[in-house]
């Protein structure tokens, strides 16, 4: 995949951020150390990466999707309340749904609902 100056700068902003952002928190932050890229340029950049298999989406329902610094399949907690992200993993949950299933599962898409300690 060609990195452009811009899809560069995305990029690393994906990888050294804490936590998940949306498009356009990324774009804010991208604006601040490249003042002329577009909106648009950050949403058309961050898809080519996510189908790149470079970064991770996290699609919540009802809300913006969020962008991973991971693109290694694993799951995510969302607070109900405040909607915040956190990354599990389930050792061995692919398989397990294959075996129990019977079925050739490629991936899958988990995302919990739950409180986090600030909203409890």
């Amino acid at each position: 995949m060609l990195l452009t100056k811009q899809r560069s700068l995305i990029l690393d902003i994906v990888k050294n951020m804490d936590g998940h952002l949306s498009a356009d928190e990324i774009y804010i932050l991208a604006r601040d150390k490249m003042p002329g890229i577009a909106l648009a340029t950050v949403y058309n950049n961050l898809n080519a990466l996510y189908l790149g298999g470079m970064i991770g989406k996290v699609k919540i329902p009802d809300s913006a999707d969020l962008f991973d610094r991971s693109p290694v399949l694993h799951d995510h907690l969302i607070c109900k309340n405040c909607k915040s992200v956190k990354d599990v993993v389930i050792p061995d949950f692919l398989e397990h749904l294959r075996e129990n299933l019977k079925e050739d599962i490629i991936s899958y898409n988990l995302n919990l609902d739950y409180l986090c300690n600030n909203c409890k």
